[in-house]
């Protein structure tokens, strides 16, 4: 807060007016007492002669015009003075000091406001230049990781994305592929596939997988006649033109062999008799 003032204010025209009567010292010291007054930031002149007439005299040891100094300064004191709390003021001064500070804090104020308001601006440009960054990357992740690796696209993007940012930090995108595209690789028909945005509210992320051959030989791409499954282990058999064959597949789809089928059999054989 501002409690004093570089600069005092005066009025020539005023001053003029109202000192014709005063003579050319009476002036002097008139404007020296207004002059000391206002560095004292509108706290008055001491109540004491004396005290101001070694503020505003120089030293003399002539008796007649130290005599003279006084009775000019109480002159000028009665007329333009008034004593308050034991300090002389001036009351035209004093009122425009008050209303010199009010202005001058009401202007500081303003400026500090107009910062506050222009940083605030600035901050906020740059918050918004900011999200705006991670809005793009975040789209870019979701297009990048998750939209384009669908294998089949239903439904809103948009709706989609908003859900999967929801959850983004809390579920890997790899799983939430994955998950989708068995499960768009079991179903018959596209039509039949929720949409994203469906599939993600739901949580169909943290569905069990329920194996099934028609979905094993959809996903691998096989076209022979299933016989049994034993041991974890897939049979199958097709028709050729040189006679019947026989296929064997783990449930991650991998052929196995004969030789390595044969192997594990005769092991088992062995560990039986023994």
């Amino acid at each position: 807060m501002i409690d004093k003032l570089p600069a005092m204010y005066f009025f020539p025209n005023d001053y003029i007016a109202s000192t014709r009567s005063f003579t050319m010292a009476q002036r002097g010291i008139y404007t020296d007492l207004l002059f000391f007054s206002h560095t004292m930031n509108g706290k008055g002149l001491p109540c004491d002669i004396n005290e101001l007439c070694k503020l505003i005299f120089q030293m003399t040891f002539d008796l007649e015009e130290i005599e003279q100094n006084r009775t000019d300064l109480i002159f000028v004191l009665e007329k333009k003075f008034y004593v308050e709390n034991n300090r002389y003021y001036n009351k035209r001064q004093q009122i425009e000091f008050v209303k010199g500070l009010e202005l001058s804090n009401k202007r500081s104020e303003a400026r500090k406001k107009k910062k506050f308001d222009n940083d605030l601006l600035n901050q906020n440009t740059l918050r918004i230049d900011k999200d705006k960054d991670i809005d793009k990357d975040i789209d870019k992740e979701f297009n990048n990781n998750i939209w384009s690796k669908l294998k089949v696209k239903r439904g809103s993007k948009k709706l989609a994305f908003d859900k999967w940012v929801k959850i983004k930090d809390s579920v890997k995108n790899d799983l939430l592929v994955d998950k989708f595209n068995n499960l768009c690789q079991q179903t018959s028909d596209d039509i039949y596939v929720p949409h994203y945005a469906t599939w993600l509210n739901q949580q169909r992320w943290k569905d069990e997988e329920v194996f099934s051959i028609e979905n094993f030989k959809k996903e691998h791409n096989i076209d022979f006649n299933f016989i049994e499954e034993k041991d974890n282990l897939l049979y199958f058999t097709s028709k050729e033109a040189w006679g019947i064959m026989d296929w064997v597949y783990d449930k991650q789809g991998n052929s196995i062999k004969s030789s390595e089928l044969n192997g594990k059999e005769e092991k088992e054989t062995e560990k039986t008799e023994a």
